[in-house]
Order: structure tokens, then C-alpha cells, then sequence
């Protein structure tokens, strides 16, 4: 009976007509390549004409924005009634853009952007797809094409070369200044450390191998007491910005002098992006996000820790990763050392590898795939 009832739920569902309303998602809210989109929707004046509607987390923390026809939806309700007015809700609207948590078309007459969350380095094969229910699926790679089609288990045609919109911050002149994030800051060097998650606050496991303190390579309190010391003496501050799906109970370090933990509350707080601020980072540290395929647009150094890489249990969409990840790894503590001090003396023997693995990750190297998302967005509208 449950069954028919849910048929019959989207059997209706999937013929209503649609109202002038765009749906949006970004993880976390209202960042990444979505936001971007959405400036360009609010520089073109869009909002004029459509509901720009983003479902997020926590609909109380938006209450101050007052942008016209911009309104906010609670992403996951806890009541079945709600969630069902979200289902309804869903099936109004003329096109839907997402690119993390997915937000699903229930209706024909419905298009759907799947606007992606960073090229693909984890091999997520059967855990994670934006799936045929997506229009059109947005990748920055025309190298990339095949592999998302079998890793997504879609369809070639679903696919747009675009860009990342949330890349064209990285050629905009941002004007920053490190005082505001860190108020000791005095000219030194900045290392961003952005490790990937291991363990999701939804439960989801990655590694197998359980990490000391939360955090690849440090494996006692004093490694990382040395690594202050280190940092401090080569004039850098290393700033730990984890991923916003990490579970930090995992986490069992605190800020040091010359080490820092950066959350994504803090960018917030300055009225920042984490992209607006890499450009004014010296280098990377990572590991498997798809963070350092954004960073070769940047073409400063990187390094990789991969101590716990055999452990790693989704594996990865290439099988040669020496020639895809091009900078230093980092196995132990040594090695971290040792690419501090590379970074100190201004030391980087990556720079033509790093171009030209970047001309084959980017198709598109501007401040304009926010641009030409927007323009197929025009597309869809006319078409739904």
C-alpha cells in the first residue's frame, strides 16, 4: 500500500506546473561553485523575474539577508509533513542548481545543473553520483570526460566543459589582509594544510587507519610542539583548514604560535570565502581533495601527505597518481620538515610540471565559468 501511495505521490508530482523559481544547494551553505552562479544571477537581475531559493541547514542564520525575491529553505525537515511540502516544493520549481547534497527532480518539466563539488580524485564509484536525474553535469576538464561518465555512471551527453565558477575568485583581485583571520600575523609565510575528510560527520569512513590526533603525518602531541618550533623559526604560520564534513571529534590538537585550526566559521566571520584567501597563501598542503586541482590555477608549491594511503579505502579514479599529483610527498614528519624549509628558502622544482598538468585539469584558466553557467542556466529557463 506504501508503495502505491509513493507512485502515485510522484506520479502527480512529476506532471504539476513549475513557477518561476530557481532551487539552490552548496555544502557548506551558500559557498562554492552555487554562490558563485548566484552572484551572476543577482548581477544579471534574474531575481526580478525568479525565486532564487537556497536550501541550507539552519534557515535562522540567513534572516539578515534581505535580497529581493531571495528566500531560504530548510535543506532536511524533521517532520514527514514538511518534508513532504518539500517534495511539493521541489516539483514547482523551474530548475534546480546543486552540487553536493543533491537536491533530486521529481518533475518533467523540472532542469537540473549539477554544478559538481571539485574534479573527481577519489574514486566514488557507487557512493556518490549525481546520476541520469541530472541535466546537465558541470566539469572543468575535457580530459576528465570519460571518467566521469563511468565513475557518475552517466551519460556523455549530460556533460558541460564550463569550469569551476567558484575558480574565477581566484583571478579576481581580493583584497585581504591576514590581520583579519589572524590577528598576530606579521609578514610571515602562509602554508594552508587542507586535508580531505577521513571520518564524516555522517558516519561515512574513508580510512582505515586511525590518525593520533585527527591529522595526517603529526602523531604526538610533541611532533607537532616541533613543527611550531619549525614554523616559528622560518617565519610561517601553517593554518589547518579541515573540511567542512570532518567529524572533529577526531581532532585532538589546539592552536600553537605558528600553527593555527581554521574552521569554516571563521571565514564567515570576516565575510570571506576560502577562495577568496588562497591566493594569498605561499603554499598547499593536501592530500586527496580536489582542492589541488583548483591550486595548479595558482601555480604555487604543493605537497602531498600520503602516510596512510594504502589504508585509504575508496581508492582513486587514476591509476598513475605520481604523474597526476606533481609536488612534494609527504610520508613522515621529515618530509614535512623538509618541504617547510623548501618553502622558507623560496625553493620549487614543480613549477613547469605544475603548468603543464594544469593546462589538462583546466580547460577553461579565467574569471568566467560563473559566466558561462549562468548562460546555460538562460537555457534551461527557456526550455523548462
Amino acid at each position: 500500500m506504501r508503495k502505491i501511495l509513493r507512485s502515485l505521490v510522484f506520479s502527480m508530482l512529476s506532471i504539476l506546473p513549475v513557477k518561476k523559481r530557481i532551487l539552490l544547494e552548496s555544502h557548506p551553505d551558500l559557498t562554492g561553485n552555487t554562490y558563485q552562479v548566484y552572484q551572476e544571477m543577482l548581477k544579471n537581475g534574474l531575481n526580478d523575474e525568479y525565486e532564487l531559493t537556497w536550501f541550507v541547514l539552519d534557515v535562522d542564520k540567513y534572516n539578515h539577508i534581505k535580497v529581493k525575491n531571495v528566500f531560504f529553505r530548510e535543506y532536511t525537515p524533521s517532520s514527514k509533513f514538511r518534508k513532504l511540502k518539500n517534495l511539493f516544493y521541489i516539483a514547482r520549481s523551474s530548475l534546480i542548481l546543486d552540487e553536493n547534497k543533491m537536491i533530486i527532480k521529481v518533475n518533467k518539466k523540472t532542469k537540473r545543473i549539477f554544478l559538481n563539488h571539485g574534479t573527481l580524485l577519489k574514486n566514488v564509484k557507487g557512493i556518490y553520483s549525481p546520476g541520469r536525474n541530472a541535466d546537465h553535469v558541470i566539469i572543468a576538464s575535457e580530459g576528465m570526460s570519460d571518467i566521469y561518465v563511468d565513475c557518475f555512471d552517466i551519460d556523455k551527453e549530460q556533460i558541460k566543459v564550463l569550469g569551476a565558477p567558484r575558480n574565477d575568485v581566484l583571478f579576481k583581485n581580493n583584497i585581504f589582509k591576514w590581520n583579519e583571520l589572524i590577528p598576530s600575523y606579521q609578514n610571515e609565510k602562509v602554508i594552508i594544510w587542507m586535508p580531505t575528510f577521513r571520518q564524516h560527520k555522517q558516519n561515512r569512513i574513508d580510512s582505515i587507519n586511525t590518525l593520533p590526533l585527527g591529522v595526517p603525518i603529526i602523531y604526538s602531541i610533541r611532533d607537532f610542539e616541533i613543527i611550531n618550533t619549525l614554523a616559528k623559526q622560518y617565519n610561517i604560520f601553517l593554518l589547518l583548514k579541515l573540511h567542512p564534513a570532518q567529524d572533529l571529534s577526531y581532532l585532538k590538537i589546539k592552536d600553537l604560535s605558528n600553527v593555527k585550526i581554521i574552521l569554516e566559521e571563521q571565514f564567515r566571520s570576516i565575510n570571506k570565502e576560502l577562495y577568496e584567501i588562497l591566493p594569498h597563501t605561499d603554499a598547499l598542503i593536501t592530500d586527496y581533495s580536489s582542492i589541488y586541482f583548483d591550486y595548479l590555477l595558482l601555480n604555487k608549491p604543493v605537497a602531498f601527505t600520503n602516510d596512510d594511503i594504502e589504508s585509504y579505502k575508496l581508492g582513486f579514479v587514476f591509476d598513475d597518481l605520481e604523474n597526476v599529483l606533481i609536488g612534494s610527498k609527504l610520508s613522515n614528519l621529515e618530509d614535512l620538515k623538509s618541504f617547510m624549509n623548501n618553502i622558507y628558502l623560496e625553493t620549487d622544482e614543480f613549477v613547469e610540471k605544475r603548468a603543464e598538468v594544469n593546462k589538462y585539469f583546466n580547460t577553461y584558466q579565467d574569471n568566467q565559468s560563473a559566466k558561462r553557467v549562468y548562460n546555460l542556466v538562460l537555457e534551461c529557463l527557456t526550455e523548462s
